[in-house]
């Protein structure tokens, strides 16, 4: 992408974690991929933490949740009450979680009453639910926050329409995106005599790895010629248990797992996967960046009816409306027994080229921006 001048400056409030590490799931990385992002298209961007609570202790970490959700407004009004408004915007990533809403009410009225022209990225899936399953203070809470801002940006399209319904705010679909040079230039070929299946991202209960697993030992009485490869890292009690279910299977030796892997090794991998797993049942699912990345290398999403999974991947024959283990499998089992494979990885790969990479993102935030 390529540099311009521009005067415009974005101060992105968000929780970056710490940039000297890799950051910690999907939403330090869209946070961190979006000032990237914002910084290439020559906005002048101003970036200021929002301070997570990472004690592992329960108590330890509520603390710290309650103390960061007291001072981080104060910190934010500081850094910005005496700045100049002029061509300045601030924008703020949230996910209208029921424990975060106060904290995101706060910090909405912070960048109202100071007068600027606030934008909100509403990152995340489940909002829906969490409104309705929110009291009646948090539900009168979260209008408030849409209200506050003059422009509500969504990451799934999913959202827009419940900010319409609760709020006289603007929107805007911004989903997430594959970064410039991850993507291959070409579609990749893929082996024809062996059958690849992928899962690379957060290894947690909620992203039902060892389902996954039960789904490849079902393929392998069917195929003898099929590969399992789950890449990722977690808390060590669950990923304990993955090893462990790995370790049960027959097909032990067709599984190969490895820890969290950096872009320029996942992009060596992909190229000769065909399948990418994603059973997912995470309340607030959002657009998944593994997601992206895989359908871009022509993998085949089989994905649950999770949030926005089903509208990302764009084809329902690839969403499992069944939370079971014959559910997945059958679909992959159909598509290898149709030999449909060839177009529907092709069409993953287009779908990824024209609608989720930075460069097509970028233009359609540039306009937005333009206009505020």
């Amino acid at each position: 992408m390529n540099k311009q001048k521009n005067m415009k400056k974005i101060i992105f409030i968000a929780s970056f974690g710490n940039f000297s590490k890799l950051p910690l799931g999907g939403g330090q990385t869209a946070a961190r991929r979006l000032l990237s992002t914002l910084k290439d298209m020559g906005y002048q961007v101003d970036a200021i933490k929002r301070h997570p609570a990472t004690a592992q202790k329960k108590y330890l970490r509520a603390f710290q949740f309650g103390f960061w959700m007291c001072i981080d407004p104060i910190f934010l009004f500081l850094k910005l009450a005496f700045r100049s408004r002029k061509d300045t915007i601030t924008l703020y990533m949230g996910y209208m979680g029921s424990i975060l809403v106060p904290l995101e009410f706060m910090m909405s009225c912070v960048t109202r009453f100071l007068k600027y022209k606030n934008v909100m990225y509403l990152a995340g899936g489940g909002t829906e639910k969490t409104y309705n399953q929110s009291n009646k203070l948090s539900q009168y809470l979260q209008r408030k926050i849409l209200n506050n801002y003059k422009l509500v940006m969504t990451e799934g399209l999913e959202n827009i329409d419940f900010v319409k319904r609760h709020s006289n705010t603007a929107t805007f679909h911004l989903p997430n995106y594959t970064e410039d040079g991850f993507a291959p230039i070409s579609y990749p070929t893929k082996p024809t005599d062996k059958w690849n299946i992928i899962y690379f991202g957060r290894i947690s209960i909620s992203k039902n790895i060892l389902m996954g697993i039960e789904v490849f030992n079902k393929l392998c009485l069917k195929y003898d010629n099929i590969y399992y490869t789950i890449i990722g890292g977690g808390k060590k009690s669950y990923c304990d248990l993955v090893e462990k279910k790995i370790q049960e299977s027959p097909y032990k030796n067709k599984i190969s797992r490895q820890g969290r892997l950096s872009h320029e090794m996942l992009k060596q991998l992909m190229a000769d996967q065909h399948f990418f797993l994603f059973p997912s049942n995470e309340p607030r699912e959002g657009h998944s960046n593994a997601l992206n990345e895989a359908m871009s290398y022509g993998l085949v999403p089989i994905v649950s009816n999770n949030n926005f999974l089903p509208s990302i991947v764009g084809n329902n024959r690839l969403v499992a409306n069944q939370m079971d283990v014959d559910t997945f499998a059958n679909i992959i089992i159909n598509i290898i027994e149709n030999k449909d494979f060839d177009s529907l990885s092709y069409q993953m790969y287009e779908r990824v080229k024209l609608n989720f990479t930075q460069e097509i993102v970028a233009k359609r935030i540039n306009h937005i921006i333009d206009n505020l």
